[in-house]
């Protein structure tokens, strides 16, 4: 049941940065602007968002293991929709961001689990001090 909760409310704060920016930014931007501001979310938002989003993936991979694909499916989905449906570039972009998400999730996994072990030998140093 958790593990559904995290999925939902990660599906909904990557439809608030996947979908909709993109949607604000063509409907208020006008013309030129629009295009240097689509892609700066294509080329510094979109991948920062797949990396932090990875990270956060990679504190608890067992939980949150689907969170790279969410991102890079709604991603491809939000520009379908926003931009030209069937574009095969967004394809290459989505899987670009997942590629992303997913070496966000593998460091901080690596991270996360480098700390434990580190933890670990602390309290084993601290038991055979104390013999």
């Amino acid at each position: 049941m958790r593990t559904l909760v995290r999925f939902f409310q990660t599906l909904v704060v990557c439809a608030l940065v996947e979908v909709l920016v993109p949607l604000a930014v063509t409907l208020t931007v006008p013309g030129d602007a629009g295009f240097g501001v689509t892609y700066i979310l294509f080329f510094i938002i979109d991948p920062l968002f797949a990396v932090v989003f990875g990270a956060y993936a990679g504190r608890a991979l067992r939980e949150r293991w689907f969170v790279p694909l969410t991102v890079g499916a709604v991603y491809v989905l939000g520009a379908w929709c926003v931009f030209s449906f069937g574009e095969p570039a967004f394809l290459y972009y989505g899987g670009l961001y997942l590629v992303l998400g997913l070496i966000g999730m593998f460091f901080s996994a690596l991270l996360m689990n480098w700390r434990e072990a580190k933890k670990q030998a602390d309290a084993e140093k601290k038991i055979r001090a104390g013999k």
